[in-house]
C-alpha cells in the first residue's frame, strides 16, 4: 500500500495522538455494551431496547442536551446473545490485524475520520445512528484490501477469504442504500467511508494511471 501523503506528514507531526491498544479498547467498549444491556435490561427486551435507545446518536437529542450520545452509539453491541461472541472475536480480529499492518497512529486517525465523519454527518443530516457497524464495516473493508486472500474461520467453522465477505458487505451496506434510500441517507453513508476513500483513493488512482499508461504502451 502507497500511503497518502497527508498521512505520512500527520504522522510526524501529530504521532503523539496515537491510541495505544485501540483494537482492545473498541472491543471492550462492544463488550461493556452488551454486559450492561443483558444486565440491565435482563429477561426483558422491551427494557434493554429503551436502554439501547439512550446510547443511540439522536441528532435531536443530542441538541437539547444529551452529549453522550456523541460516543456511546459506538457500545451499541452488534449482536446478541451468544452471538456476541463472534463478534467481539472478529472484531479483534479485524482492528489487530491492521493494528499490525499500521501500527497505532495509522488505525487511530482511521477511527477518528469515521467516528467525526459519523458524528457529524448524522448532527447535519439528521441521520439518527444506531449500530457501530458502518464504523466496524470500514475497518473490514481496510483489512480486505490490505490482504484480500485472508481466510478466517467463519463462526469459527466456515474458512472464507476476507475479499468475499468483503464484497458481499459492500453489496449491502454501500450499493443497496447508495440505490434504494433517500439522499440525505446516502450522503451519510458516503461520509461514514470517508476513511476508507482518504487512506486507499490515492492507491486506486495511481492504479488507475499505470494501467492507462500500460495499454497506451501495448
Amino acid at each position: 500500500m502507497i500511503y497518502p501523503r497527508w498521512l505520512t506528514w500527520a504522522e510526524k507531526k501529530f504521532g503523539w495522538i496515537a491510541i495505544p491498544n485501540l483494537p482492545l479498547f473498541l472491543v471492550g467498549i462492544q463488550a461493556l455494551g452488551f454486559v450492561l444491556l443483558a444486565v440491565k435490561g435482563g429477561s426483558n427486551p422491551a427494557v434493554a431496547s429503551q436502554l439501547a435507545s439512550r446510547l443511540v446518536l439522536d441528532p435531536q437529542a443530542v441538541l437539547n442536551g444529551e452529549i453522550w450520545r456523541l460516543f456511546t452509539f459506538i457500545a451499541i453491541p452488534m449482536s446478541h446473545g451468544f452471538w456476541m461472541i463472534f463478534v467481539l472475536w472478529f472484531l479483534y480480529f479485524v482492528f489487530n490485524s491492521l493494528a499490525m499492518a499500521w501500527g497505532d497512529f495509522k488505525l487511530t486517525v482511521y477511527f477518528l475520520i469515521a467516528w467525526v465523519g459519523t458524528v457529524l454527518a448524522s448532527l447535519l443530516l439528521n441521520v439518527p445512528v444506531e449500530s457501530f457497524i458502518f464504523i466496524e464495516s470500514t475497518f473490514f473493508f481496510a483489512l480486505a484490501t490490505l490482504i484480500p486472500n485472508r481466510e478466517i474461520l467463519f463462526f469459527l467453522i466456515v474458512p472464507l477469504k476476507v475479499k468475499w465477505i468483503a464484497l458481499f458487505s459492500a453489496t449491502l451496506m454501500v450499493l443497496f442504500p447508495l440505490l434504494f434510500s433517500d439522499w440525505a441517507y446516502r450522503v451519510y453513508v458516503m461520509v461514514a467511508f470517508l476513511n476508507y476513500l482518504l487512506f486507499f483513493g490515492p492507491s486506486y488512482i495511481d492504479f488507475l494511471r499505470m494501467e492507462m499508461r500500460r495499454r497506451k504502451m501495448q
